[in-house]
This record gives C-alpha cells, structure tokens and sequence, in this order.
C-alpha cells in the first residue's frame, strides 16, 4: 500500500497504546504484509512485537526488510481469525483493512473470539480502514 505513510501511522499508534496502554510491552500485529508498520512501531516502544500474515511471499518481503534493518521483529505464518500466542498479549492490532478479508460473519466471530487467545485481560484491540 504504497499510499500509506506508515511512519506517521506507527506515530499514531505509539502514542494511542501510550494512552490507553502506558505499560504495554508486547504487541501483536494481525495480516501485517510486508511488515512496514511493524518495522515502524517496535523502535518506538521499544516493543516485543510479533506480527502476523497468511502470505508466505508477504512474509518473506517483510523477513528480508526486518533483516536489513536489524529488526527483532518475529514474523510468523498464520490465519488471523485463528491464531494462538504461547503468552498473552498487551496490544493487538488489526489494521489497513484487515477486517475486510473476514467476509463471514463467522469469520468475524472467530478473529474477535480469538481474542482471549492473544491478550492479556486488559489489552486492547485496534482495527481501522486505510484510506487514500
């Protein structure tokens, strides 16, 4: 998404889980592509982040991107409406229409009901539409 300034996205959330999440120190992003905002976010914190696509070709772009910049970012395969962390989760996000590729509304039901697979009692999930 070439049209996305994710710099200034990754800005924006540091400073919404700084608001809403002050101690967070983990975050997981679900369908993360080429792991731009990843690649952004986690030097803010600084976070352990592990972020999350389906796309094997996605996640080699974004491995080959965290590689470059020394990244400790962990990418990992996997279906976002049902993934599982071995330990829960502060913050985690669903962004850049992600929710769009849930086109059932049980596939909705799996993503959000997952969540007590992924966070901790008080994280917080974020979703949100990119625009141009």
């Amino acid at each position: 998404m070439d049209y996305v300034d994710y710099e200034a996205w990754a800005r924006y959330v540091h400073r919404l889980i700084r608001r809403f999440r002050p101690d967070a120190q983990s975050v997981l992003e679900l369908g993360c592509g080429t792991g731009s905002l990843a690649l952004a976010l986690q030097p803010l914190g600084p976070y352990r982040y592990r972020a999350s696509d389906r796309s094997a070709a996605m996640l080699a772009v974004a491995r080959e991107k965290a590689a470059r910049a020394g990244s400790s970012v962990v990418f990992e395969q996997a279906d976002f409406t049902d993934y599982r962390v071995a330990e829960p989760v502060d913050v985690a996000l669903l962004l850049f229409d992600g929710l769009n590729y849930l086109l059932k509304p049980e596939a909705s039901g799996r993503c959000f009901g997952a969540r007590g697979r992924r966070c901790g009692p008080a994280a917080c999930l974020s979703s949100t539409r990119a625009r141009r």
